[in-house]
């Protein structure tokens, strides 16, 4: 992995190409520099579908960056992360052990909230 995979990190759409709602362009409190990006040549781009707009992604993805769509709504889903970008950045075995890490405290804590009731 190079050093630009994890140089450029920005945050911009709000759900995923895969049909998941994407929200209302207006409200996107950041609006990336795309020509900014392509000047670092990354070898992808990072999007997550609680801040990015759908279109942010589709003119990242025309002007030919390699895009990784995250999506982060829950602790299942931070999970898939974990291992969606050790995947995207050759570093999916230490991907595998922070789930697992991940997993154990999971437990854990449910465990030491078995009986605790909410006020």
């Amino acid at each position: 992995m190079s050093e630009r995979a994890t140089e450029t990190r920005w945050r911009s759409l709000q759900s995923s190409p895969r049909g998941e709602r994407w929200s209302d362009p207006h409200k996107s409190v950041k609006t990336p520099r795309i020509p900014d990006i392509q000047r670092l040549r990354p070898d992808v781009v990072i999007v997550n579908t609680d801040e990015n707009r759908r279109q942010t992604f589709e003119r990242l993805q025309s002007v030919g960056l390699r895009v990784l769509v995250t999506q982060t709504d829950s602790l299942d889903q931070i999970e898939a992360t974990w291992l969606q970008l050790g995947e995207a950045t050759g570093t999916a075995g230490l991907a595998n052990e922070c789930c697992e890490r991940i997993a154990s405290a999971r437990a854990y804590n449910r465990e030491a909230l078995r009986g605790i009731r909410s006020r």
